[in-house]
């Protein structure tokens, strides 16, 4: 765990996810899964890392690429994730409509 540490810090997520294979919580998001969806389909986390922004923050929650990806293809999810992420897209466009109008 120390040396996925020092590899974050040094080269950053992308680095990771190939180097260990897994998403973090975050990124999960980013391709469309929620709470709701993650805890529904993936359950608990693969592994858990120290979080190398915040030390004693909460642990951060690994999932394995792998399994994500094989989730995905066996429930068909990918249209789900998809519509999340447009959502998220209209939610964002138009909060900053409301932010020029102000």
């Amino acid at each position: 765990m120390e040396n996925q540490l020092g590899d974050y810090i040094k080269y950053g997520s992308d680095y990771i996810k190939q180097k260990y294979g897994h998403y973090k919580t975050s990124e999960l998001k980013e391709l469309g899964w929620t709470d709701g969806l993650i805890k529904k389909y993936l359950g608990k986390p693969d592994c858990h890392a120290l979080n190398p922004v915040y030390v004693s923050k909460a642990l951060m929650k690994l999932y394995s690429i792998s399994r994500v990806e094989e989730v995905t293809q066996s429930r068909n999810l990918a249209p789900l994730l998809a519509a999340q992420i447009e959502k998220r897209t209209q939610r964002r466009s138009s909060q900053s409509v409301q932010q020029e109008k102000i």
